[in-house]
């Protein structure tokens, strides 16, 4: 087994839960287009009001939603206004690695994903990957090698470049399993 973080959250399975329900999903898709009362988003879900506003208070809790009172011009009566927390959803969960073989050192190691983004925290770079829409983060290691794979690189390169590391393999297989690398022959 391998723990894979991607976010810290109290209680990320009920967060998973939560933002895996089809009215969640569409009312986070109703808040990319920006900030919104729970009305608006009721409306444009086409969900009762009073669903909106449980989904957002559940959505608040799990730091998804965030809200800020803001006075309508129209009548100047304050509302509600709610918005997507703009840093991304990551989870802790455990996975099972299957035993799988090494790469043969004629590979070359490709990343797999939709999109690389480097990010800097307190100092530690690192990279987010993103695959069919689900975002993944790594430091140290695993976010240099996923940057090499990014290039597209000979598995004999990547071993001299990383190879002293003692993680090496597992990190490679880890990364295999999760499907963030994949191989294919250089032939």
């Amino acid at each position: 087994m391998v723990r894979v973080t991607v976010q810290k959250s109290e209680d990320a399975l009920k967060t998973f839960h939560l933002i895996s329900n089809l009215t969640v999903k569409n009312i986070i898709e109703c808040l990319k287009e920006g900030p919104a009362p729970p009305s608006e988003i009721a409306r444009k879900v086409n969900i009762s009001p009073s669903t909106a506003s449980r989904c957002l208070q559940e959505m608040r809790k799990y730091n998804i939603v965030d809200a800020n009172w803001k006075t309508s011009s129209i009548d100047e009566r304050p509302l509600k206004m709610f918005r997507l927390v703009p840093n991304l959803l990551r989870f802790e969960y455990m996975i099972r690695m299957p035993e799988s073989e090494p790469p043969k050192p004629e590979h070359i190691v490709m990343f797999s994903g939709n999109c690389v983004s480097e990010f800097r925290e307190n100092d530690k770079r690192g990279v987010y990957v993103s695959i069919e829409s689900v975002p993944f983060r790594f430091e140290g290691t695993e976010a240099e090698i996923i940057k090499e794979c990014a290039n597209e690189i000979k598995f004999t390169d990547l071993r001299k470049k990383f190879g002293d590391i003692n993680d090496f393999e597992s990190t490679i297989k880890k990364l295999l399993n999760l499907g963030i690398i994949r191989l294919k022959s250089s032939n």
